[in-house]
């Protein structure tokens, strides 16, 4: 069985400190509690890592090459595990954005420009289509979203009101389409492929 980060980490405190009180005290759990997870991670790993006395605390050979390699280590970890939240969250992929050139000339760059710099891990890809090629492109799954004037017929996709325009006597409305899912995603949010 593989060690626990969270033991892991508790070492790396330990490692700092150099003391069972100050390393628990830092920590926020208690001393004996610190012990046992101490003799466990050694157990696991199959290696002495402490040198202990009534006085002090010292690190073994291992214990030394443990708390060099582990923060890398775990940095690494927590990156891979922000990714993956980031992945969940679709704040990292790809965004393909069909628009309408009557509906997307002012929307769509300023839309774009906020996605690009809001997510990071997030490209996004707008290419200006004929209004009518849209809402299918959106309900099979060749674009992610869509942006259009007006009303269009389609099954398959859910709908967004962006603005509303008036212009002379009639109210012109820019809307986003969006996949219809069961569970409902944000038009800003997208999960990788």
């Amino acid at each position: 069985m593989a060690p626990d980060t969270v033991s892991l980490r508790y070492f790396l405190v330990l490692a700092q400190e150099l003391n069972f009180t100050r390393a628990a005290a830092r920590i926020g759990i208690a001393q004996p509690a610190l012990s046992a997870r101490m003799r466990r991670l050694e157990s696991q790993l199959g290696t002495p890592l402490l040198v202990r006395n009534t006085r002090s605390v010292e690190l073994t050979a291992a214990g030394a090459a443990l708390a060099e390699a582990a923060p890398p280590a775990l940095a690494a970890l927590d990156r891979a595990w922000d990714t993956a939240r980031s992945a969940a969250a679709g704040e990292v992929g790809t965004l393909r954005i069909g628009y309408s050139l009557s509906a997307g000339a002012e929307t769509v760059p300023a839309l774009v420009d906020r996605l690009m710099h809001g997510t990071s891990g997030l490209e996004v890809g707008a290419v200006p289509m004929a209004t009518p090629e849209i809402t299918p492109a959106v309900a099979d799954g060749r674009l992610d979203a869509g942006i259009t004037r007006g009303e269009q017929p389609g099954r398959g996709v859910r709908r967004y009101l962006l603005r509303r325009l008036r212009v002379g006597g009639s109210s012109w409305r820019s809307t986003i389409r969006w996949p219809n899912t069961r569970r409902s995603r944000s038009p800003t949010r997208r999960r990788t492929r």
